[in-house]
């Protein structure tokens, strides 16, 4: 008996060391044929199960495919998936005229470079399902564009977007929302490289109608931010703001776009003068942008978040400046910000000049021109500090204005403001700041106290509510379970009453 348990104690062992060998061996990586067929298959089977989020999810690991996936592999895949005579034939021009483009080889990536000896074996291509023959074409269509866009055939990806845009307006399936997506995102950027942008304003007001009709909800964030871009670039803030305030917005659809729609808003907002709504929104934007990708669309939220502390008088951390991929991005924004802070109109003036064609490039050239009264105000503040008593001439030459009747129409202004404490003499001509008043004798700290215990209620009472009631995700579904059994009990016991109720009747 003992030697039949030791017998058997020594297979198990046997077979977890086999199972812990298997384990440790170091798992072959997928080729990108492989992750296409896999993504294809993914698409498929979301399609089948109606799930939008999963067909998202494949289309964002699509860049990896895109980049190392040989022409000749995406020809050939394009001839097993695209059932469509015409278009196929169009996707295998595309992918010819990319071909030809590429000076030695006909590869995008490293696949087609790997020696014979080292290929992995051919991948099997799943099979194709005639239901979502649709969704999977469409996704091989949407590679093919994408690589035309980077080679920057704009009028190309123009007609090919426009066609599948009409293509899926007309399906009207939801499965093909994520892809309308994208192609409305390709056929805006083709337009605006272009310069024709302006044509398509009506094309996005339409579909933005039908995608909240549909409740086509990522379309509907996507075209609503392609439609903001597309007023902002023509400088029409007011139709902007319009759109934005009667328009839904759902956050939970994509953080992506979400991140765009804020930045968006904060620039409209900071145009209109609403600089503190601008600084919380950009700074929501900020937060919420990928620290790793999108270097470009973090820099220009970056800039924009200057520029609005800058209008607020607040002055930016130097750490901001020191970021190691945005350094050189940053450093005209970083020389505007120290003529600023010094209050130095004459390095104001240098840095504008200078980086003019970069804020114009930005489109911040119009708010960085309100920062001269910001830096004439810094400027009169040090003044204020240095002397008791000025005369305009000198103020004039110290901020570089062009007369003493300027320094002293900016002084009386800074004074109207509160930013200086002083009096003018007009007749005499001069500035005489006032004595430091001890702001413990005025009525500032109990302000300043009294905004912060209703702030500390309001939290409370915020608290006290999320804690009446329990959220739906928090309720406990076997205590549900419980008083249904019970409501059903009841309901069965007064049917029987009723019954009894009846006989008796009779």
């Amino acid at each position: 008996m003992s030697s039949e348990k030791k017998s058997g104690d020594k297979e198990v062992k046997v077979d977890d060391a086999a199972a812990k060998a298997k384990k440790a061996e170091p798992s072959r990586p997928l080729t990108p044929l492989e992750v296409l067929y896999r993504n294809i298959d993914r698409i498929q089977k979301a399609a089948s199960l109606h799930d939008t989020t999963a067909v998202l999810r494949v289309l964002r690991f699509t860049p990896v495919v895109r980049h190392q996936l040989s022409l000749t592999k995406l020809s050939s895949t394009v001839e097993l998936y695209i059932s469509n005579a015409e278009e196929r034939a169009q996707a295998l021009a595309a992918v010819a005229r990319l071909a030809s483009a590429l000076p030695d080889d006909v590869s995008m990536g490293a696949e087609a470079a790997a020696p014979a000896a080292l290929e992995p074996p051919e991948a099997s291509p799943p099979a194709l399902v005639p239901a979502y023959a649709t969704e999977v074409a469409l996704y091989l269509q949407y590679i093919i564009v994408s690589l035309v866009a980077k080679r920057a055939a704009w009028e190309e990806v123009a007609a090919a977007s426009k066609h599948f845009t009409d293509k899926i307006s007309a399906a009207n399936k939801r499965t093909l929302d994520v892809f309308g997506a994208k192609f409305w995102s390709f056929l805006s950027l083709a337009h605006e490289k272009l310069g024709t942008l302006a044509s398509i304003r009506g094309e996005l007001h339409d579909a933005h109608r039908s995608a909240c009709l549909r409740h086509d909800e990522l379309g509907q964030v996507t075209l609503l931010n392609l439609l903001v871009r597309n007023y902002l670039a023509f400088n029409l803030y007011d139709q902007a703001q319009k759109l934005i305030s009667k328009a839904s917005f759902p956050e939970s659809v994509s953080n992506n776009q979400l991140v765009r729609f804020l930045y968006y808003k904060g620039r409209i907002s900071a145009i209109q003068l609403d600089y503190s709504d601008a600084l919380n929104t950009l700074t929501h934007a900020d937060k919420k942008t990928p620290a790793v990708i999108a270097k470009g669309f973090r820099a220009q939220v970056k800039k924009f978040l200057i520029i609005v502390q800058l209008l607020l008088g607040e002055i930016p951390e130097r750490s901001v400046f020191e970021l190691e991929d945005l350094k050189a991005t940053l450093q005209p924004y970083l020389a505007l910000t120290q003529a600023v802070r010094l209050g130095d109109l004459a390095a104001f003036n240098a840095v504008l000049s200078s980086s003019e064609g970069v804020f114009k490039r930005d489109q911040a050239y119009s708010l960085i021109l309100r920062l001269r009264q910001n830096v004439i105000k810094a400027g009169l503040r040090k003044i204020w500090l240095s002397y008791s008593r000025i005369s305009f001439a000198d103020i004039a030459l110290k901020l570089h204005l062009e007369s003493p009747e300027d320094a002293e129409f900016l002084c009386a202004k800074a004074i109207r403001d509160g930013v200086l404490e002083a009096t003018l003499n007009h007749d005499e001509g001069y500035l005489s700041s006032k004595e430091v008043v001890d702001v413990y004798s005025t009525s500032e700290p109990q302000t300043a106290f009294d905004r912060r215990i209703k702030f500390c209620l309001s939290v409370h009472n915020d608290a006290v509510k999320s804690m009446s009631y329990p959220a739906p995700e928090q309720k406990d579904p076997a205590a549900d379970l419980e008083r249904v059994k019970e409501e059903l009990a009841l309901a069965e016991e007064v049917d029987g009453l009723d019954d009894m109720d009846d006989g008796d009747d009779l």
